[in-house]
């Protein structure tokens, strides 16, 4: 079947996705906009703060209750999200966010705010689907980025505010630029790189460890064919940023920088022990795994095998690339599955995922190019699609169903009503927030996985089937 050139152009997909999330917002009947919550509204806090204080300090915008015209509960009292730094109160997040937000919230507060954050969604969503181009066949790359921009996570966050959902854009253009087979550190490529990838870790430090990967990437790749005096300009221009981020820092909290890192991270406590039980959490909780939401992400297992099994490939410059994409994600999906409390609060099934989504799509278009060439693939693929999308329209329109309570998922509430039980008894609960993890639920997660990964290479059970049978 051929595809229209104009629904494949760039152009289209930014459009196509602009208008899709911006009726999610804008509907009359529409519930997108009631959702604030998590750490939604701190953050305009601190862009209000800026635009009408012009500073960060936040006490009297919290004590006023500045926050009441985007805040959804009206008889509630917001909790100030301040952290005490040797007796001085500072904004418990990191202000890269807020300066984003700056100009949308100064022309329609929250709304503008939200529609920025669809802009750049959407235009991060056309730059990948130009990146799939370099793997996949246009027919499978359009098919990919409209499998991944209507369900979870990315059409779930396009209209949520947070850090992670600018740097899902970064890290999208930023893969369009250094993954073109024709990629050279040009004097062009370094003026669109260096904004992109040095200002990661304004949003939050921990995106620095993103940064260093990509820094480090685009080296390698480019050091036979760069002079050493570019590659080391471009390095040194690359931290440069960085460096002014924390000697602000530094001043700003009076010298305590170490102290305010260290709280800006959450406090998080960092357990190797916590990986097995993290990872499987992101994956199949009933409440934030990303499978229950979205399965096709399983395919990317597939691939992934693939990758690490078949070093004789034809195509080195791919499996280079491949095993950059694996090197890129994995070190910072197990960096979060090491937290105490890997779900991250009330925050929708994907949030830590975000970043590193784009260089998962691209596994998983891959992956979905090779099974689709099967028949029974291409029915099992079209019904987990058609699975997510739904998935993605109900909390579209009823965000609230996609907040965690730790206990019971209230999707499958509203889904099944008095039949829910049933559902929760067969999905794990595998949230550590006010919950001990039980061994049934260690055994449901890994039964998931095992029927998702069988699905995933159906035709491979069917074909030794077939010759047991014989």
């Amino acid at each position: 079947m051929r595809i229209n050139p104009r629904l494949t152009n760039p152009t289209a997909i930014f459009i196509f996705f602009l208008v899709v999330y911006s009726l999610i917002v804008l509907l009359p009947r529409s519930k997108g906009m009631a959702l604030t919550n998590g750490d939604e509204p701190h953050y305009l806090v601190m862009t209000y703060s800026l635009l009408h204080d012009r500073d960060l300090q936040l006490v009297n915008n919290y004590e006023n209750a500045d926050y009441r015209s985007w805040y959804p509960y009206p008889e509630g009292k917001l909790a100030a999200h301040m952290v005490n730094i040797q007796g001085k109160l500072y904004p418990l997040h990191q202000v890269g966010l807020a300066l984003i937000l700056l100009p949308g919230f100064a022309l329609a507060g929250r709304l503008g705010a939200v529609m920025s954050l669809i802009f750049l969604t959407s235009l991060g969503l056309a730059a990948l689907y130009q990146t799939l181009h370099y793997f996949v066949k246009k027919k499978i790359a359009l098919i990919t980025i409209l499998l991944v921009g209507l369900s979870a996570p990315i059409g779930i966050y396009s209209s949520l505010i947070y850090p992670e959902v600018v740097i899902f854009f970064i890290i999208c253009m930023t893969l369009k630029i250094i993954l073109d087979p024709k990629f050279t550190l040009s004097k062009k490529n370094i003026l669109m790189l260096l904004p992109l990838i040095s200002i990661m870790p304004v949003f939050h430090i921990k995106f620095s460890l993103l940064m260093a990967i990509l820094v480090i990437f685009i080296n390698l790749k480019v050091f036979k064919k760069t002079s050493k005096i570019t590659l080391l300009l471009f390095d040194i221009l690359s931290i440069i940023p960085l460096l002014i981020y924390l000697a602000w820092l530094n001043i700003y909290v009076d010298g305590n920088l170490l102290l305010a890192l260290r709280t800006f991270s959450g406090n998080t406590t960092l357990t190797l022990i916590n990986v097995p039980s993290g990872l499987l959490a992101i994956l199949v909780d009933r409440e934030n795994g990303i499978f229950i939401f979205s399965p096709y992400f399983i395919y990317i297992v597939y691939i992934c095998f693939q990758v690490l099994t078949n070093f004789r490939t034809k195509s080195k410059i791919q499996l280079q690339n491949n095993i950059f994409l694996l090197l890129f994600s994995v070190p910072f999906i197990t960096m979060f599955t090491t937290y105490v409390d890997v779900i991250g609060g009330q925050n929708p099934s994907g949030r830590y995922l975000l970043p590193v989504i784009p260089a998962l799509v691209i596994l998983l278009s891959q992956a979905l190019s090779q099974k689709m060439t099967k028949r029974i693939q291409v029915k099992i693929i079209s019904i987990m699609a058609l699975y997510s999308l739904i998935i993605f329209i109900i909390l579209s329109l009823n965000p609230i169903l996609a907040l965690p309570s730790g206990h019971e998922s209230n999707l499958f509430n509203f889904l099944f009503r008095g039949k829910a039980y049933i559902i929760h008894a067969l999905l794990p609960n595998l949230s550590k927030y006010q919950h001990i993890i039980k061994l049934d639920d260690y055994i449901k997660g890994w039964a998931i996985m095992f029927i998702l990964l069988i699905l995933s290479n159906i035709e491979y059970f069917e074909k030794r089937l077939s010759r047991i049978t014989k």
